[in-house]
């Protein structure tokens, strides 16, 4: 525990010293040298701490157009996003492969099944959310598909900063990005949501029923039956949450748009941040919820589940088995 401690304090400092060298380097031109540091501290620890804090009053909406200041806030936010587990199974990779030791470092199925989803909702979320707003509002290709990328990342590593106005964006959109909120980042990381591994354990658990295989594998190795029904747990304690949230703020704020209370009871529930600008028109009790929803978002929809129910005691013998139709 003592060195997993001590690895993340290093990949912490390491991370966000350079990511606050990088924003320094753009925002010196502008302001003076100490308050160019400041603001490359500031955004360094709110990006990769996924907090999505900002310093401006549009977050980062003044630097839509710079792909500079998007890139460098989206890499520190998926690389707190992704886990310490992956940062190290990276990092030993890597050393591997610059001293060319003859045994090859692999990466753990953790680790590659962390960055195959993260890459494929990254991907497909940018080119939904780029194609439904070029349909409703068509803009510039390059600042369109920036904004887009930004967005789409911001949902996905639940860092929450936003550089348009998204509650211009289409239903479509919102809906995409509600989908990548609730997911959310990856285990052992700063991020919120489900968890990309347990959004993709569901899945395949469902594609592994349907095509009648008698068990689950991801890059040729096995998943054990605990790990899918922890997963499943997960997402159905998760869903469930949002939909009792999302009822109750439709009864305490009934002048509000759904879509928009929708977007809301999904972001607190991933601890994301991103509004669409209706958080301070909700009620007392609205913002009640939205508040207790933060809380267990950060918690964890199982971690409360346990505390609930607790342990029973374990039994020794097995009930004869007994069928129950389905379908």
């Amino acid at each position: 525990l003592v060195v997993f401690v001590q690895k993340v304090f290093k990949y912490t400092m390491v991370i966000q010293g350079i990511s606050t060298v990088f924003l320094m380097l753009y925002w010196v031109r502008e302001y003076s040298f100490i308050k160019a540091l400041g603001m490359g501290l500031f955004f360094s620890a709110s990006s990769f701490c996924t907090a999505g804090f900002s310093v401006f009053g549009d977050s980062v909406m003044s630097y839509s157009s710079s792909a500079y200041i998007n890139l460098v806030l989206l890499i520190t936010s998926y690389l707190g996003a992704c886990g310490f587990f992956v940062l190290y199974d990276l990092s030993m990779y890597f050393k591997n492969k610059l001293r060319k030791e003859k045994e090859i470092y692999r990466l753990s199925i953790h680790s590659r099944l962390v960055l195959v989803i993260t890459f494929c909702l990254l991907f497909a979320g940018t080119l939904l959310v780029y194609t439904f707003e070029n349909l409703l509002n068509p803009v510039g290709h390059q600042e369109s598909l920036l904004e887009a990328f930004f967005q789409v990342g911001s949902a996905s590593s639940t860092v929450g900063l936003n550089s348009t106005d998204i509650s211009h964006y289409n239903y479509s959109s919102l809906l995409v990005l509600m989908m990548l909120m609730f997911i959310g980042a990856s285990p052992s990381g700063t991020g919120g949501g489900i968890k990309s591994t347990v959004f993709a354990i569901t899945l395949f658990s469902l594609y592994t029923f349907l095509a009648d295989r008698k068990q689950m594998t991801f890059f040729k190795r096995s998943i054990d039956n605990k790990t899918i029904a922890r997963a499943s747990s997960i997402s159905f304690l998760a869903f469930g949450w949002f939909f009792l949230t999302l009822i109750i703020l439709t009864i305490s704020d009934p002048e509000l748009s759904f879509i928009h209370l929708a977007f809301e009871a999904v972001s607190a529930n991933a601890c994301n941040g991103l509004s669409t600008g209706v958080t301070a028109s909700l009620s007392d009790l609205g913002k009640f919820v939205i508040i207790i929803s933060i809380l267990i978002g950060r918690v964890g929809p199982l971690v409360v589940g346990y505390s609930l129910i607790g342990r029973t005691e374990r039994i020794d013998f097995e009930y004869p088995k007994g069928n129950v139709l389905i379908v």
